[in-house]
């Protein structure tokens, strides 16, 4: 993953997820241009907000 194995938006290096940057919800696909790693409270605070 061109992320690496931290959280791009804090830098945390815990509980790290892969996340859509356009959410699946709203279209998004799966390819790895559209995902990037966050950590779980990164993640839970995005939501589904692109």
């Amino acid at each position: 993953m061109k992320h690496g194995f931290s959280c791009v938006q804090c830098g945390s290096k815990n509980s790290l997820e892969l996340d859509h940057i356009i959410p699946f919800s709203l279209g998004g696909d799966t390819t790895e241009e559209n995902l990037r790693t966050l950590c779980k409270n990164c993640n839970i605070k995005k939501s589904n907000k692109i």
